[in-house]
């Protein structure tokens, strides 16, 4: 299998187009998943000068309905599938001191999307998991409804790899300890590989120690977009394979 990080905050060349967010894409067995979108269409430019062929996708997958993460699905060309988790479509907001401002990939609902609502766990494609359900503890920053949001509509990838599952996960806003627990219990196969973003920006230092202790047994940690000063481990451009 291979990863292709299509957009993050980052990368090692002068070519590709960095913004804050995140798209990866998944090659597995013959099938070729998108898992979220960035906020605009760098993604797209990324992959022509990646030589990726955004048409052989036979799925997409949007990890919650924030714009960095889904906001580029407006400049989306093809049709597919498009997996995502309970309330996906619930106006999301975020605030800072008193303001409060959207976050919201707005303008989704009228692109009238082929969309799958996943709520636990479905394979999408031989050997390709969407899993949701997660909970946790969650950011008071982030709101719904007018009430701190609890992110069902959180979903991750897991892939069964020759060397185990590798797991995909977008921002983690269910803690990523619960998503990797939720997978271990699901699936019952040990964890060789963790990617994406683990929102562990505004963690004391203290908790990150703890997180990473906790995740001492999966052997590689690619990290990126909102992980923090530990999330340099997967930037844009870069590619993960087994």
């Amino acid at each position: 299998m291979k990863v292709i990080n299509l957009v993050e905050n980052t990368t090692r060349r002068k070519d590709l187009r960095v913004s804050h967010g995140l798209s990866l894409f998944i090659e597995h067995e013959g099938h070729c998943v998108l898992f979220d979108c960035g906020s605009n269409a760098d993604y797209l430019c990324n992959a022509k000068r990646l030589g990726v062929d955004l048409s052989s996708v036979d799925a997409v997958v949007l990890s919650h309905n924030h714009y960095d993460h889904a906001g580029g699905m407006l400049e989306w060309p093809y049709v597919c599938k498009v997996y995502v988790g309970e309330t996906f479509f619930c106006d999301r907001y975020t605030k800072v001191s008193e303001h409060i401002r959207t976050y919201t990939a707005s303008g989704l609902q009228e692109c009238d999307l082929d969309c799958c609502v996943v709520d636990e766990c479905l394979e999408i494609v031989p050997g390709m998991y969407v899993v949701g359900g997660f909970k946790g503890e969650f950011d008071s920053r982030y709101i719904r409804n007018g009430s701190v949001d609890l992110f069902e509509d959180e979903v991750a990838v897991v892939v069964k790899s020759s060397k185990g599952l590798v797991v995909l996960v977008g921002c983690s806003h269910c803690g990523v300890l619960n998503i990797v627990q939720k997978v271990r219990d699901l699936f019952e196969e040990p964890i060789y590989a963790l990617l994406g973003g683990a929102h562990l920006k505004h963690v004391s230092d203290a908790e990150v120690k703890t997180i990473i202790t906790c995740l001492q047994d999966i052997e590689v940690l690619g990290l990126c977009h909102c992980s923090g000063e530990i999330g340099d481990g997967f930037k844009c451009g870069d590619v993960f394979e087994v």
